[in-house]
């Protein structure tokens, strides 16, 4: 299990702060939520431990990458460390992550009860802390993957002619009597992510991805992820999404390409179509 090293920074001083975890660099969103942001949320009992004078301070500078997400969720700032690390006599503060890849998940809330309860724990705080809206009409949310500088995003894995499945998810959310919207996540910021997903009931339909970690802010209990994959993608979400209590589906199509490598999935709408109708019946 791998390590990310930190420094906390808080009125009484400066201590080491251990995150071990599986998966992943935590520059990707996946991991940023799942391995620091909700672990840091659990670890503290709430939002009220965050304040001005609280800070974490990163050892490497790529971890910088989601600073002011994390400040806007948290209220926590991200510096670079500027000082040699301190040698606490009791040792560093060990938090854990979690990947429900490989269960470790249930292994920190011990149950999917208490899963799902820390969920609902860590998403109302933050629906508290921004005073977000509710009572959005329900909608269809597609997630398009963009090709984005360096190895991820859309440079991973995409669909091919994601305009005309968009077109096709559009209609079939019209004929339901739904809303529809084709996202592309980059363009929005933290705050703008969590208010699509959490103000109203959504069918959250995306290809496999960190994108999808954005279901865990849809407490609405209509609401459902639609996972697209390939026979490879592993299955982070199939353990996510149930273990929540959400309705989960994992439609598999093929295509060129692997898992993370260029992978172009070709995407058959009916069945997607057929999803949105029965998700709209249930409304």
């Amino acid at each position: 299990m791998r390590t990310s090293r930190f420094l906390w920074k808080d009125a009484h001083g400066r201590h080491p702060l251990e995150i071990s975890r599986t998966g992943g660099a935590l520059d990707h969103y996946f991991h940023f939520i799942l391995d620091l942001v909700w672990p840091l949320f659990r670890w503290k009992g709430g939002l009220s431990a965050f304040g001005p004078d609280t800070e974490l301070q990163v050892l490497e500078p790529s971890e910088l990458h989601f600073a002011q997400a994390m400040e806007g969720m948290l209220g926590l700032r991200m510096t670079i460390a500027t000082q040699p690390e301190p040698r606490a006599p009791s040792g560093p503060v060990r938090l854990h992550g979690f990947n429900p890849r490989n269960g470790d998940h249930l292994q920190v809330f011990g149950s999917p009860p208490a899963f799902a309860a820390g969920r609902a724990a860590f998403v109302e705080a933050l629906s508290l802390r921004w005073n977000a809206a509710t009572g959005a009409p329900p909608a269809v949310v597609l997630i398009e993957r963009t090709v984005v500088e360096g190895d991820r995003g859309g440079s991973r894995r995409r669909i091919t002619q994601h305009a005309r499945v968009a077109e096709e998810l559009g209609q079939a959310a019209a004929t339901a009597g739904v809303g529809f919207r084709n996202v592309v996540l980059e363009s929005l910021n933290i705050r703008e992510q969590f208010d699509l997903f959490h103000g109203g009931p959504v069918l959250l339909v995306g290809q496999h991805g960190a994108g999808l970690v954005n279901g865990i802010w849809m407490t609405h209990p209509r609401s459902a992820v639609i996972e697209l994959a390939a026979a490879d993608n592993p299955a982070h979400f199939s353990k996510l999404f149930p273990d929540l209590g959400m309705p989960y589906q994992r439609m598999e199509f093929p295509g060129p390409g692997e898992f993370m490598g260029g992978q172009m999935l070709q995407v058959d709408a009916t069945a997607l179509r057929r999803g949105i109708a029965e998700w709209a019946g249930r409304l």
